[in-house]
């Protein structure tokens, strides 16, 4: 009986044998190209994703600045100041509540001519009703107190760390504010030790709504006017 033939051993091809074919130039340069139209297609979206969720917070905290100002209105009379007069003595407060020591309790206030720390120190109190403060915001993204400059618009507003935060807006910018002057005979809450007023002028008078208040976020950086967000609008 003959033998049988010898069989030859199979050849394994390269990917059988664990090797993996390199991409070719051609694949990697298609392969960039298509992450770069994602890329181009997706950021704009986000971009503007998250623009529109900042344009809707800075809306919806002005609203509960606007309702907390007129919550004070109607409790004292008057609309409250939109700067602190340098050396006054001013309440200190915590996030624990007043301080119980009359000989810590008050400290000279170098003054601020920043419409956003007067909001924030008559609003925001807790000596501003014997109840709660008018407005609480949240303090890691709606209030800061920082040595540095902003500018809004062309005009720069110095911010100091005086103990008294600022009410900012999302992108970080302090919110403005003019009020109509103070009626004769106004006195402040006791959040001040200047209750009869002395030191105060009547702050800037408001344009766009000239028998209230204005208030008002620029909005997002560098857009100008069209894009500020105000009681007005």
């Amino acid at each position: 009986m003959p033998a049988a033939p010898a069989r030859s051993a199979p050849r394994l091809s390269p990917l059988r044998a664990g090797s993996r074919r390199a991409f070719t130039l051609i694949e990697l340069l298609v392969t960039m190209a298509i992450l770069a139209s994602l890329a181009a297609i997706l950021i704009p979206v986000i971009t503007a994703a998250r623009r529109a969720a900042k344009i809707a917070g800075a809306k919806h905290l002005l609203a509960q600045i606007e309702s907390a100002i007129e919550s004070f209105e109607n409790d004292w009379g008057s609309f409250p100041p939109d700067f602190i007069p340098s050396g006054i003595s001013i309440k200190k407060f915590t996030e624990e509540g007043a301080d119980p020591d009359p000989e810590t309790s008050c400290w000279n206030s170098p003054g601020s001519c920043v419409p956003a720390e007067a909001l924030y120190y008559s609003l925001c109190n807790p000596y501003a009703t014997g109840k709660h403060p008018y407005l609480q915001p949240q303090t890691d993204l709606q209030a800061t107190d920082v040595d540095r400059d902003r500018v809004v618009h062309d005009e720069t507003y110095r911010s100091t760390a005086n103990g008294v935060p600022e009410i900012v807006d999302p992108w970080d910018t302090p919110f403005q504010y003019h009020r109509n002057p103070f009626p004769d005979g106004t006195k402040l809450p006791d959040l001040f030790g200047d209750e009869d007023m002395d030191g105060f002028d009547d702050g800037v008078d408001p344009t766009r709504n000239p028998d209230a208040f204005d208030l008002w976020s620029p909005g997002p950086p560098g857009e100008g006017d069209p894009s500020v967000i105000a009681n007005w609008k």
